[in-house]
């Protein structure tokens, strides 16, 4: 079977999913049958089209951005920018992996709107979207039959959603709560082991490379609310959006904060938690302190984790996966073969 994909945005994370395809297409081929074509890349100034499938070595080789698309001689083309690239395209799956804004969810609300249209199923690293539009998406969803996976979005390598769509699918999902953060675990946990002051270790994030070198999303909690109600949308069939929703980051955190809690037996962690309760889904996002005999205390260093409470199956904890762009691109590439998976067209494992 083949399926051909269109990629939006040439990133960072659009680069290591392309180096990710490049070397894991033939093992995939082989084990299922399935054959992955990347025939389209749109860029915010243009792109390229190849209905034959794109040279990924020549499409790496290239420099980031619409500056380095232009490069490829033959197949650039501006009108294939954008929205109008991917409602052009002939692909099947978009791969959505432009930056995302959380507050009006462009340009990637765009591009959903533009392969939903088409019919398009899409696997998104991009949050904005369905932070700003969820309802609106998931109704065009439906109406167009088409499929739309997070995972990419959801704290990527750890599998947010795998489990609590499948995993625990036909039980009551009561709550969940998550350590989904990377850089803030990674902040409080050098806060912790070696006395530094917030401050001191989000420069050390920075520094290093585990934060981006603007880490206000991080450090704030937006990221943690963003994937917080993505997964709240999708495990309790929600429509919450940012202005419903608490956030408190770790920047008011102190080393004597750090030092009180621990003189209790507890840590501090940012956390993600939604619960269902009867006035409805209830999320909210804040540096708590938890017992250390809490499965999400012991996490260290950028470790992520998460915690989920059914009626019947009960408590549910995985944590790990990598918090690397590498491991990201993984994450939306394991999305695209459970989304063929979905609709019956591979092989029983």
């Amino acid at each position: 079977m083949r399926l051909n994909l269109c990629l939006s945005g040439f990133g960072n994370i659009a680069r290591h999913f392309i180096r990710y395809f490049s070397a894991r297409r033939e093992a995939v081929l082989a084990r299922y049958g399935l054959d992955l074509r990347l025939v389209t890349v749109v860029g915010s100034q243009g792109g390229l089209h190849d209905s034959a499938g794109l040279d990924t070595a020549r499409l790496l080789a290239l420099p980031p951005g619409s500056s380095g698309l232009r490069q490829m001689s033959g197949l650039w083309s501006p009108a294939l920018a954008s929205a109008a690239g991917i409602a052009a395209s002939s692909a099947d799956v978009l791969v959505e992996a432009t930056p995302t804004d959380i507050w009006t969810g462009e340009p990637g609300l765009a591009h959903f709107r533009a392969a939903l249209e088409k019919g398009m199923d899409i696997v998104t690293f991009t949050k904005g979207p369905l932070v700003k539009s969820f309802g609106e998406i998931k109704v065009l969803a439906r109406a167009r039959g088409a499929r739309i996976k997070v995972g990419g979005a959801t704290a990527a390598a750890l599998p947010t959603m795998d489990i609590g769509s499948y995993s625990l699918a036909g039980d009551e999902l009561q709550a969940f709560e998550g350590v989904l953060n990377g850089t803030s675990n990674y902040v409080l946990s050098r806060m912790a082991a070696d006395g530094l002051t917030c401050e001191e270790a989000i420069a050390e994030a920075v520094a290093r490379g585990v934060a981006e070198p603007d880490p206000r999303l991080d450090v704030a909690g937006w990221d943690t609310a963003s994937k917080t109600i993505i997964l709240a949308n999708c495990l309790f069939d929600a429509e919450i959006n940012l202005a419903g929703v608490p956030v408190q980051g770790i920047q008011e955190i102190t080393l004597a904060d750090i030092r009180a809690a621990e003189a209790r037996g507890e840590a501090i962690k940012l956390i993600g938690k939604a619960q269902k309760t009867a006035s409805g889904v209830q999320v909210a996002v804040r540096a708590r302190s938890i017992p250390f005999a809490h499965p999400l205390a012991a996490l260290s260093g950028t470790a992520k984790g998460i915690r989920f409470i059914s009626a019947t199956l009960g408590e549910i904890v995985v944590s790990g996966g990598k918090s690397d762009p590498l491991g990201t691109a993984a994450a939306g590439f394991k999305d695209i073969i459970n989304l063929v998976r979905d609709k019956g067209l591979l092989p029983p494992v």
